[in-house]
């Protein structure tokens, strides 16, 4: 079906292609496809920004540079009354051309669902053929996860991660009765450029990058339970050293005589409205000291002295009380957010 060119609502957006499907007997919706993330924010800002906290990868990955229609799509659902009810971003995510992801926000019905995946397939079916996940909140995740299953037959689903939304609300709150200690950003060996939230350095030498790859494995081990087995340590090793390392993202929390005793990162930045934490690991043995608390608490304080809001995604199922560690810190729920995953039968 050709594509018609037509201008967002309000005609305030630059020029997106247009689909329509009909979503009842008396309604139609549309479904925009957006060339590039200013049009796709001009549409979908009011939507995405009035829950950031569910929204952390769907905004990350349309504001990634390193993606271009070839590797991303970027749709808006309007309602009947030409207002914007969901958006979705299919995109290759982790600069990894085997995983592609579709991140979902707002409230994506069946039928608007199956529009996107037809017009996806239609614009680039090699992109969304490799989907190996639906993102969001649960009934639009689910609408996702139907439409493509129906478009792909040989596609299974099965229930993948599931998440607390949440975010900062007024001061972070230290934890209490924890021994006092000192914010580090790691740094790789020979960089002594002053971090963004502290000016304390801690020098990445390869001991300490093999023991902060290992904390990240049996993170993922924690984090995953039996839904996929966590990375290698090799893996967990290169994805430090060319992601939060290379960014000067990743901090750790160091007590004199203990060394370094928890980590936590930086893991996405979220335009000019603030960050996502992640990789939040203090080890089994470290463990009922508060440092976690401890590290947070000061991250937490230095971006709010620089004026960013602060949100994460905290295991919903984790039996270490990770929500409710989050919100005697002063961390707010916004809402379950989790993902299904598609596996592809074996080719004979």
């Amino acid at each position: 079906v050709p594509s018609t060119v037509t201008v967002a609502h309000g005609g305030q957006a630059p020029a997106a292609h247009s689909k329509s499907s009909a979503l009842s007997e008396h309604k139609m919706a549309t479904v925009r496809l957006h060339p590039d993330a200013v049009s796709f924010m001009a549409a979908c800002g009011d939507l995405l920004l009035s829950h950031v906290a569910m929204n952390q990868h769907l905004l990350s990955n349309a504001h990634n540079t390193s993606l271009d229609s070839t590797s991303r799509l970027l749709f808006s659902v309007l309602d009947g009354n030409d207002q914007v009810v969901a958006a979705v971003v299919v995109a290759q995510v982790m600069n990894r051309q085997s995983f592609v992801a579709a991140t979902i926000a707002g409230a994506l019905s069946p039928d608007a669902a199956k529009a996107v995946v037809q017009s996806a397939r239609e614009e680039n079916a090699s992109l969304v053929s490799r989907v190996s996940m639906s993102m969001g909140g649960p009934a639009s995740r689910q609408a996702f996860a139907s439409a493509f299953l129906d478009a792909f037959p040989g596609v299974t689903a099965t229930p993948g991660l599931s998440a607390i939304a949440m975010e900062l609300r007024g001061d972070c709150a230290l934890a209490s009765a924890a021994p006092g200690g000192t914010l580090q950003r790691v740094v790789s060996v020979g960089d002594s450029t002053a971090g963004a939230l502290t000016t304390d350095l801690c020098v990445c030498s390869a001991a300490l990058l093999d023991c902060l790859a290992a904390w990240n494995v049996e993170f993922a081990r924690d984090a995953l339970g039996s839904v996929s087995a966590p990375p290698s340590l090799d893996e967990c090793r290169e994805t430090l050293r060319e992601g939060p390392l290379s960014r000067g993202d990743l901090y750790v929390w160091h007590v004199e005589g203990e060394g370094v005793v928890s980590m936590a990162c930086v893991g996405r930045r979220l335009l000019e409205i603030g960050v996502s934490l992640s990789l939040v690991y203090t080890p089994p043995e470290r463990r009922g000291n508060g440092y976690a608390g401890q590290l947070l608490a000061a991250m937490c304080s230095a971006l709010s002295a620089q004026g960013k809001r602060v949100f994460l995604l905290a295991d919903a199922s984790s039996r270490f009380g990770t929500v409710r560690l989050y919100e005697r810190l002063g961390f707010s729920n916004d809402g379950e957010y989790g993902d299904i995953r598609f596996t592809r039968e074996a080719q004979a």
